[in-house]
């Protein structure tokens, strides 16, 4: 967790945020003296992700592929979070289905890695197979 003000008083930068976030969300505790509350924001610089989602789709492998596998989508950490805001969990099976829909859906291009559509595989079978359940 990085701290909302500095020795000086002052917020961080948003550079310093967007640099130290590459590796994965940062959370940035502000706290407001006059009317004595706290915020915390949690900030991640998913540039990196999507570059090389970007890379991977446009390839004509489209991410890895294993003998049963092929990856299909790279979701950063932020977006899980606020995922799970929404009610949504993509580590519960019961939930798969809204994931499967979000990733089909153009808004969530950024985040595949291979080209088509998720809705239309097996996807529960592999979701099983995946978590050992």
């Amino acid at each position: 967790m990085v701290r909302g003000r500095g020795a000086f008083g002052r917020r961080p930068d948003r550079s310093v945020l967007s640099e130290i976030s590459k590796g994965g969300p940062v959370s940035v505790h502000h706290y407001d003296g006059t009317d004595k509350t706290t915020t915390v924001e949690t900030v991640q610089n998913v540039n990196p992700i999507i570059d090389a989602n970007v890379r991977d789709y446009s390839n004509a492998e489209g991410g890895f592929r294993g003998s049963d596998l092929k990856r299909v989508a790279s979701i950063p950490m932020i977006e899980v979070h606020k995922l799970l805001q929404q009610g949504i969990d993509i580590f519960n099976a019961d939930d798969w289905k809204k994931v499967v829909a979000k990733l089909d859906s153009p808004d969530w291009l950024k985040f595949r890695t291979a080209p088509g559509h998720i809705g239309r595989k097996p996807v529960r079978e592999y979701f099983k197979a995946s978590t050992g359940s």
